[in-house]
């Protein structure tokens, strides 16, 4: 009878103990599954690690390649405003040719105007001298005049 007891409690013991494995086996195999789970999210997370360090890269060349605008914008407003200099240097020369005209013109008309001012005084000397010389012939004739009524 005790026998035979032992013997239940002994199976009873091995079923308990095999539930017991089992149990453990299927916690094992949880813990395996969230093992992969968490190696999945790391994988995951370093994909997207990278893809942002692959962003930044990018952006960093964005970066220099709009400061590279930026120079060479800078260097053509230069270029652009030295020649605006070189233009207005230009504009400049010319205004001061076109005044020395101006001022050469109008020594010019000065000039012109006391010649035609020398050439009237001329023309009035011309005109006294045909009435001296008219003079002179009448003053001929009357004296001739008296020479034959002499």
């Amino acid at each position: 009878m005790n026998s035979e007891h032992h013997i239940i409690e002994s199976e009873h013991h091995m079923i308990e103990s095999e539930h017991h494995l089992m149990n453990s086996e299927h916690h094992i195999m949880e813990s395996e599954h969230h093992i992969m789970n968490s190696e999945h999210h790391m994988m995951d997370s370093e994909h997207h690690i990278m893809e942002s360090e692959h962003h930044i890269v990018n952006s960093e060349h964005h970066i220099m390649e709009s400061e590279h605008h930026i120079v060479n914008s800078e260097h053509h407003i230069m270029e652009s405003e030295h020649h605006i200099m070189g233009s207005e240097h230009h504009i400049m020369k010319g205004e001061h040719h076109i005044m020395e005209s101006e001022h050469h013109i109008m020594n010019s008309e000065h000039h012109i105007m006391e010649s035609e001012h020398h050439i009237i005084e001329s023309e009035h000397h011309i005109m006294e001298s045909e009435h001296h010389i008219m003079e002179s012939d009448h003053h001929i004739m009357n004296s001739e005049h008296h020479i034959i009524e002499s």
